[in-house]
């Protein structure tokens, strides 16, 4: 189980000025939150919308993973075709 960090902890959004369990701001979020940040020149009261920022970016990552995974026109792994599929099986009683 995850306790929440007591507010004398240093944590990545604690050094922003946010103050949240871990489980909400991960410290990765945290990070990506000051990269943010600085390279945007914005300073704490801008919090939120380096926020935004992170969050419209992990979006458009994650639509590229996709994008990408579609690209490969991934495939499950073909299965034995000696195995008849289970809809092919028979229930026996005997």
């Amino acid at each position: 189980m995850i306790d929440e960090m007591e507010p004398t902890e240093a944590t990545g959004g604690e050094q922003l000025g946010i103050v949240m369990p871990a489980r909400v701001l991960h410290a990765a979020a945290a990070i990506a939150l000051a990269r943010v940040m600085h390279r945007t020149k914005l300073s704490r009261p801008d919090a939120r919308t380096a926020a935004r920022i992170v969050d419209a970016e992990g979006r458009t990552a994650q639509r590229e993973r996709r994008r990408h995974r579609d690209q490969l026109a991934h495939e499950p792994a073909p299965r034995d075709r000696s195995q008849k599929p289970s809809h092919h099986r028979r229930f026996s009683l005997f």
